[in-house]
């Protein structure tokens, strides 16, 4: 195994597995097992992988787990030195290979390798934070066990606080594993509504971060955020702050009316909402920083001893109802206990006050969880419109990614009609300056556009493209409308910028000959707009050539 070309073979590979395992089931050879994968995670990478699917196969086939659970247990005893990267980077690549393979397995041992969180190496804080993102995934669409529901909550939350927690690790590669782990979790059928209001809140946090990389990953997961909302349910899509507000006093006005006729009175909500409590948060962030900043090391070093003991307790409750539901449960003793007969309904004597009242329970209970849901998507539009001001700061970063990102995260914005959107867009424009219009490629391999080339990417996918279901007249009239609106209180940067974005898309042949005759149309009938059409001068020029005149059906103008 220690020979690498050996193994990418993969018959020799296979039957390599099976020899270990069988030694190991049948003839006693688990103690120098663990001591020789020790050994192969410290001097050779490339068996990280390897190692780990071998202890699945013991699992899965030979049902052997102690074996995968000493090693598990050794490496949790093992210190990391910041100077050592090797030995780190193949331990962390096992433990991440076998948390996809076998989550089950690392779950049990997850209280001891915590220990690790705070490790002075950072490639193995990264491991456990990809290792606690792929627990959670594995807690939330495991519909197999029959565990509690509550008792579920409680181990994605203590996962998620380890998560936040690492938000503010010193070590700039540590806080960007952590967005992409959040990332990760959004592309999930799971929502993780009580959780996305705390991942959004650190995100923006985060915009600020003195690293580029870890700004360029808040604001991708921002965006993905967007992206993923879960309140398309009663409304659809569209994000507008506006109409969510109007939505949010119209049911609180209806269950104020509701509750003034049942004689309740204004009956605070049991749970709270985002909303309600918003200003009596905002009235205790100062007393709250206070005590924080009083607070010495000492008892942060106590915050983390309990937050993982809290996760340590959460891991032995799991491991206890996994085997439990492993174990097969004794059958009970009937016992000649009977259901006590429930009492006959008079239906004949039910008056319509009682059915009236509970039709009114119902729906009272029904418009409070909805006052609840619009509440928290109002917190979270909210949170989201707050950062556009430092959005549009980064639209002039000298990181290239930042950019990309920030015009991407404006796109989306103006596609769920929220109300930041065409400050940013109308920013953007002078970007159209930019002189970098080459692709280039990323630490991780992803492609970047140039700047010029999205920026006239992203205009001609609000603005310019055509809509599905539409006649071609109404098209060009689409089209030219939002030619015209972009001169609406411009400023003369702001129209010089969007002449040369004109320029471009009428070079690259984006611009059908219909939207420059209606335009031509539209400003022939009103002399006083022709400073609009200024704007699209250098597009007449490159359609045509020449100036029209009188002849071919418009008055002449002059735009020189």
């Amino acid at each position: 195994m220690e020979n690498e070309a050996l193994m990418k073979s993969e018959n020799i590979k296979n039957e390599g597995y099976k020899v270990i395992c069988l030694a190991v089931k049948n003839h006693g050879h688990a103690f120098g097992a663990q001591t020789s994968m020790i050994q192969c995670l410290q001097y050779f990478e490339h068996l990280a992988e390897p190692i780990a699917e071998i202890l699945t196969l013991l699992k899965d086939q030979f049902d052997h787990t102690q074996l995968a659970e000493g090693i598990l247990r050794e490496i949790s005893g093992k210190t990391f030195n910041a100077q050592d990267s090797k030995s780190p980077r193949s331990f962390s690549r096992f433990l991440i290979r076998l948390t996809d393979l076998s989550p089950l397995l690392v779950r049990k041992q997850l209280s001891l390798l915590l220990a690790h969180i705070d490790s002075e190496s950072y490639p193995m804080r990264m491991a456990l934070i990809e290792i606690v993102g792929a627990l959670i995934k594995d807690i939330a669409m495991d519909e197999e066990t029959q565990v509690d529901a509550h008792k579920k909550e409680n181990r994605i939350n203590a996962l998620f606080d380890l998560l936040f927690e690492r938000t503010l690790d010193l070590n700039s590669y540590v806080r960007a594993k952590v967005l992409n782990t959040f990332s990760r979790l959004c592309d999930l059928p799971v929502k993780f509504p009580k959780q996305r209001q705390e991942i959004a809140k650190h995100v923006v946090a985060m915009l600020q971060d003195k690293s580029s990389s870890v700004r360029r990953y808040a604001i991708a997961l921002l965006t993905k955020l967007i992206l993923t909302h879960p309140f398309g349910l009663l409304h659809g899509g569209p994000l507008n702050l506006t109409e969510w507000e109007g939505r949010y006093d119209v049911v609180s006005k209806e269950l104020k009316e509701m509750e003034k006729t049942l004689g309740m009175g204004e009956i605070p909500d049991p749970e709270g909402t985002q909303a309600e409590k918003e200003e009596t948060e905002k009235q205790k962030e100062g007393d709250e920083e206070e005590e924080e900043e009083e607070g010495n090391e000492d008892e942060e070093a106590d915050e983390d001893d309990a937050d993982a003991a809290e996760v340590a307790e959460a891991m032995e409750e799991d491991e206890e109802d996994e085997e439990s539901a492993e174990r097969p449960q004794p059958k009970k003793e009937k016992t000649s206990k009977r259901a006590r007969p429930s009492l006959p309904v008079d239906l004949a004597n039910v008056t319509d006050e009682q059915v009236l009242a509970a039709f009114d329970a119902e729906k009272h209970v029904k418009l409070k969880l909805i006052k609840k849901y619009i509440a928290d998507a109002l917190s979270f539009i909210r949170q989201v419109e707050g950062a556009s001001g430092t959005l549009s700061q980064l639209l002039v970063s000298t990181s290239k990614a930042e950019v990309l990102e920030s015009m991407e995260f404006f796109k989306t914005a103006h596609e769920y009609e929220m109300e930041c959107a065409e400050i940013g867009i109308t920013k953007m424009i002078h970007l159209i300056w930019t002189k970098d219009n080459s692709a280039t490629s990323t630490e991780d391999g992803k492609e970047l556009k140039g700047i010029r080339s999205k920026l006239v990417e992203v205009y001609r996918l609000l603005y310019f493209d055509p809509l599905p279901d539409l006649e071609p007249k109404q098209q060009v009239n689409r089209i030219a409308k939002n030619m015209i609106e972009r001169t609406y209180g411009a400023t003369l940067a702001e129209l010089t910028s969007l002449e040369e974005l004109m320029r471009s898309l009428m070079v690259d042949g984006q611009i059908h000959t219909d939207v420059i005759n209606k335009l031509w149309h539209v400003y022939s009938k009103d002399l006083h707009r022709i400073q609009g059409l200024a704007s699209y001068s250098q597009l007449v020029k490159a359609l045509s050539g020449r100036f029209l005149d009188a002849n071919d059906g418009v008055p002449s103008l002059s735009l020189a």
